[in-house]
């Protein structure tokens, strides 16, 4: 779900393992040379989630890294299925309140949230959760956000698939 922590998490699990990051809008921006607001914008969200697929499919020859997608990306075609085959994949689990709480105090342009009210962002949220839920029960595994700790989470996680740290 939006601001439920990917980017934080996936940059501060792939620290504590010693792997590489990738964060799957970043390498979407680069791979069209403009900005996710832009291409939403300018082309629509097919157009995205297009260039969104090609991005993931470009990430699974890719050893020990953590890559943060967002869950337009595991309900697009066949991309959670593609995830799953080629790695392993974890559903953050977090409350509709908080990433209210986040996507109000979020200093990151969050596009399918521009020009909502409070109230319409909650029932966006709970529209996308209901939309995604099927997607998410895929995960391979699933940590509730917020956790009783970075490191604590970290180490559950590492657990969870089996992973020793650096």
């Amino acid at each position: 779900m939006p601001a439920s922590g990917k980017t934080t998490l996936g940059k501060q699990l792939a620290k504590y393992l010693g792997w590489a990051y990738i964060d799957l809008d970043v390498l979407v921006e680069e791979m069209a040379g403009n900005s996710i607001t832009n291409i939403f914008a300018n082309n629509g969200e097919l157009y995205f989630r297009n260039l969104e697929k090609a991005a993931l499919h470009k990430t699974f020859i890719i050893n020990r890294v953590i890559i943060a997608c967002g869950g337009g990306t595991i309900a697009f075609e066949d991309n959670m299925k593609q995830i799953n085959l080629h790695g392993a994949s974890l559903y953050l689990n977090a409350s509709n309140n908080f990433l209210l709480s986040r996507i109000k105090a979020s200093k990151m342009p969050r596009p399918m949230f521009f020009g909502l009210s409070e109230e319409e962002v909650l029932s966006k949220i709970i529209e996308l959760r209901a939309k995604r839920e099927v997607f998410f029960s895929l995960a391979n595994a699933q940590v509730d956000i917020p956790h009783e700790g970075v490191k604590a989470l970290l180490k559950k996680v590492s657990k969870l698939f089996n992973l020793n740290p650096k």
